[in-house]
């Protein structure tokens, strides 16, 4: 999963760029790999999504939650993952 999850600018959260992602793994591995972007980018405040899973990181703490169901077209716009997980 760490090699196919990329990263997309959406925003800011609290003055610091937000990027997001969106994954669907088959296994359930959203919090080992949102350690491991911790310890890769802990500079960059960041929003993962699987549908099982999601995970915020932003600088302070590892926040983790429920995915989001359902599939998201690889045609929708990070604005658009942004929306759809809120």
């Amino acid at each position: 999963m760490k090699a196919a999850v990329q990263l997309q600018a959406v925003g800011e959260l609290d003055g610091t760029p937000l990027r997001f992602g969106w994954f669907e793994p088959r296994h359930h591995v959203t919090e080992e790999v949102a350690a491991a972007l911790v310890r890769s980018q802990p500079e960059a405040s960041w929003l993962l999504v699987t549908p099982d899973r999601s995970a915020l990181w932003e600088g302070k703490g590892l926040l983790c939650g429920p995915g989001v169901a359902g599939a998201l077209p690889r045609t929708t716009t990070p604005a658009g993952w942004l929306s759809r997980s809120r």
